[in-house]
């Protein structure tokens, strides 16, 4: 079984309460279950404050929407896994008009927006790399929020 949610603390309740009606499906049937997780629960990601913010410079420089730089999509994923150990960012960049998980949008994929978006989501990482590899400061206060986020250095 796998259990997802947006929250850690949550992800967890939600697996006890789907353990706990197995147990009791198995003590009204009179059978045994057996649970085991394949795979580690996904942590809710946290966005490097310091980081966004360069990004966020380098796509205004491609007069793009940041909108909230910040914003989590919904879904999960194992990058939140990921932010617990290095920085991240999560901009997003529009590569449709339509909803997703729409015949429309696989057509989209495949078009001249998306490959917009996917040169400048090149220019900005390249960018943002840059930056950061230029300025110490940065480097340091990203360090610096990441260890009062989660109590280590990276």
């Amino acid at each position: 079984m796998y259990i997802r949610g947006d929250k850690l603390t949550g992800t967890k309740r939600a697996l006890e309460m789907v353990q706990d009606c197995a147990r009791g499906a198995a003590i009204a049937t009179q059978t045994e279950v057996q649970m085991e997780s394949l795979y580690p629960p996904y942590q809710e990601t946290v966005p490097s404050r310091v980081l966004s913010d360069v990004v966020a410079k380098n796509m205004e420089d491609l007069h793009l929407d940041i909108g909230d730089n910040n914003a989590i999509s919904m879904g999960s994923t194992d990058f939140g896994n990921i932010s617990s150990v290095i920085p991240v960012f999560c901009p997003t960049l529009k590569i449709s008009e339509a909803d997703i998980h729409t015949a429309q949008f696989a057509m989209d994929v495949k078009g001249d927006l998306a490959h917009e978006a996917i040169c400048n989501g090149a220019y900005i990482i390249a960018k943002t790399i840059l930056d950061m590899a230029q300025s110490k400061d940065l480097i340091a206060e990203m360090k610096k929020e990441f260890k009062m986020y989660y109590g280590k250095c990276v």
